[in-house]
């Protein structure tokens, strides 16, 4: 095994399981703290005083995307070497929206930072902190902030290396169906916002599945 391929699998188990924990914090532990929808998280007066308290659920949620980012280009870089022979041209099209991807969900983590330290300074100057963390969440999330763009970003990696193994018979079938799933679907939350809780849910299979093919091939 090339050293490349191994790397790939490390990340891809990685997201996978990042994946997992971020599910369990969003639907077993927030809504204990009365954080279950977007209107919450777009409310200071909930978003702040959780992530001053809970410091390490809360890093799963902002500054994790560093994290996420780390093991997004692990397998970028990883999958680049071992496809460059088989479609040069489509997977320099899929390593430049990986980069792309890794680049907005690092900027979108670096955001996340700031709102923990905003969290912690927050009893000082509550109406300033307010007022910055509305505008660090729109810069974010909404629209088509940094956290909209990563996910748009990785969607089209995702797709394209999944056809790029599809037509030359490199990994399973099933599995590279599952990431052409999981990449539409990153494409399309842009756009139809309930996409965006479908594409972790298969993207947990698809890095899984991905990340033990790369290690056993």
């Amino acid at each position: 095994m090339n050293n490349s391929q191994k790397t790939a699998g490390i990340g891809a188990l990685l997201q996978g399981i990042f994946f997992v924990i971020v599910l369990v914090v969003i639907f077993a532990i927030l809504p204990r703290f009365g954080l279950q929808g977007p209107n919450d998280f777009a409310d200071p007066a909930k978003v702040l005083p959780f992530v001053a308290s809970q410091p390490l659920v809360a890093f799963w949620l902002f500054p994790g995307d560093i994290l996420f980012a780390v093991f997004l280009i692990l397998t970028v870089v990883g999958l680049y070497e071992r496809f460059q022979n088989n479609s040069p041209t489509l997977i320099r099209l899929a390593t430049a929206a990986g980069l792309i991807a890794t680049t907005l969900i690092l900027a979108n983590g670096t955001l996340g930072a700031s709102i923990v330290q905003l969290a912690r300074n927050s009893p000082q100057n509550q109406d300033t902190t307010a007022t910055t963390f509305l505008t660090l969440s729109l810069v974010s999330s909404n629209g088509v902030g940094l956290a909209s763009g990563g996910i748009f970003a990785y969607g089209w990696w995702a797709t394209l290396v999944s056809w790029i193994a599809l037509q030359a018979r490199i990994f399973p079938n099933a599995l590279n169906y599952v990431g052409l799933l999981f990449g539409v679907a990153g494409i399309g939350a842009i756009f139809i916002p309930v996409l965006g809780f479908l594409g972790p849910v298969v993207g947990i299979v698809w890095c899984l599945w991905l990340g033990v093919v790369l290690l056993r091939a």
